[in-house]
């Protein structure tokens, strides 16, 4: 019963360890709010069927009535303890021509990157930043090379261009050091279907938190359980030392040392002898061995056998206690 216990016990410490280890151990230290937009307006070509050629985002346009987009970038930053922050940021796009396989499945096939705004930064800022970018997008001039691409390869293509804020940001706090986080706002324009939806790619607004790994992973439940763990190791240590006094130590000894070891029923005469006690066997078997003699087993009783040596009037006595 009671190693069904121990074994019970080992088992849950071991679970406490592994919960403790899958325990998150991080900590917060810097925390901040990004948000993002990209409101834009549709630049109609002449015609004499839309009384106002510049049309609102959100809609749906027909595509070959489209001239060109006005596009404004529009992202805040905003920290929630105090740092010094420096941004950079520039605006891109990208075409990107599309093809069907044998197997009906778009494959991208041809990329042009183009930069419309370069590198821009700004430096020494305290806790947030507005950025407000407009761009005009000129389609004529992306729908031009696309056609450029289907004469000059005989080739039918699907193309969408997409527009990029990107922007990254170097963070400096009482606890962050020189961070640079990245970021973007995406949009995505079809440019050969018949219907024209923009499309936006990011998330409008984001709450973000950088945590730092915690350096003591040990944790109350990784404590617990490492306590469990070692508790019937600690018992097993104690039994083992405990039976190095047993009844059954003194048969294996017996039994080892059958040819060095006397058993009598008498108890040794002591009189006009040095009584030497020794702590450790070994140190009764290099008595014996180096004077040549033997080793008296006397059974005190039934939980007690002293071992003597006898080497002129000195009398060596190890005592086994059977508990």
């Amino acid at each position: 019963m009671k190693k069904k216990v121990l074994i019970i016990i080992t088992i849950l410490g071991l679970i406490l360890i592994t919960i403790g280890f899958k325990t998150t151990s991080k900590k917060s230290i810097y925390s901040y709010q990004t948000t993002k937009d990209s409101p834009y307006q549709v630049l109609l070509k002449p015609n004499d069927l839309y009384p106002n050629l510049t049309l609102p985002s959100g809609h749906y346009y027909l595509s070959s009535s489209i001239k060109s987009l006005k596009i404004n970038f529009k992202y805040h930053f905003k920290s929630f303890e105090p740092s010094n922050i420096k941004y950079t940021y520039n605006i891109s796009s990208k075409l990107i021509g599309s093809m069907k396989d044998d197997n009906l499945e778009l494959k991208n096939i041809w990329f042009k990157n183009f930069t419309l705004v370069p590198n821009t930064s700004k430096k020494n800022i305290k806790n947030s930043f507005d950025l407000e970018k407009p761009i005009s997008i000129d389609l004529d001039f992306y729908n031009n090379l696309v056609a450029l691409y289907e004469k000059t390869y005989n080739v039918s293509i699907s193309a969408n261009l997409k527009v990029f804020l990107n922007i990254s940001y170097e963070i400096n706090s009482k606890n962050l050091k020189n961070k640079i986080i990245k970021d973007q706002i995406e949009l995505v324009i079809p440019l050969t279907d018949n219907i024209t939806e923009v499309k936006e790619n990011y998330t409008k607004k984001n709450n973000q938190t950088i945590e730092k790994k915690n350096n003591n992973i040990f944790n109350f439940y990784n404590g617990i359980g490492l306590l469990l763990v070692i508790y019937p190791i600690i018992l097993g240590v104690i039994k083992i030392t405990k039976n190095d006094m047993s009844t059954l130590n003194i048969k294996n000894i017996l039994k080892k040392y059958n040819d060095l070891i006397v058993t009598v029923t008498n108890k040794p005469d002591m009189s006009n002898l040095k009584i030497m006690f020794l702590k450790n066997f070994d140190d009764l078997v290099i008595v014996a061995n180096q004077n040549q003699t033997n080793i008296i087993n006397y059974k005190v009783s039934n939980k007690q056998n002293n071992l003597y040596v006898i080497v002129q009037n000195y009398i060596y006595i190890y005592k086994i206690t059977t508990k």
